[in-house]
């Protein structure tokens, strides 16, 4: 919800798709049911504490697949732990950042996510 809003704050249009767990988001991005019809990721934002499945797996699995890893991977979590940060690098994490605890450095690490991914970076195309 914070992400959702913080990216609402920004000038970009954006189009934002969020699930519940690590499960639902593996599926979400393979394209499995019920996503089957949903648009195919241009950048994804992953926390690493995540119900089900970690974000370490999802992050494995996504860039595992030939299909699926060239969608950047933003990896936003709470940890700071730098085993957390060398293991999301190992997974081929394109980006690891902490989250901020006051909402405000929340809205500025998104537009700073913002800025560089849409802006300044090229997203590769399907």
């Amino acid at each position: 919800m914070i992400i959702t809003e913080a990216f609402t704050k920004s000038r970009l249009k954006t189009e934002i798709h969020s699930v519940a767990d690590g499960v639902e988001a593996l599926k979400y991005v393979l394209g499995e049911h019920p996503y089957g019809k949903m648009p195919r990721p241009d950048l994804i934002l992953l926390d690493l504490n995540l119900p089900r499945m970690s974000g370490h797996e999802v992050l494995k699995n996504i860039k595992e697949s030939r299909a699926y890893r060239t969608i950047p991977i933003v990896v936003l979590s709470s940890s700071a732990d730098p085993e957390d940060i060398r293991k999301a690098y190992s997974h081929y994490a394109n980006c690891y950042i902490t989250k901020p605890v006051e909402f405000k450095g929340f809205i500025r690490a998104v537009r700073s996510i913002e800025q560089f991914w849409f802006k300044i970076g090229e997203l590769p195309s399907e």
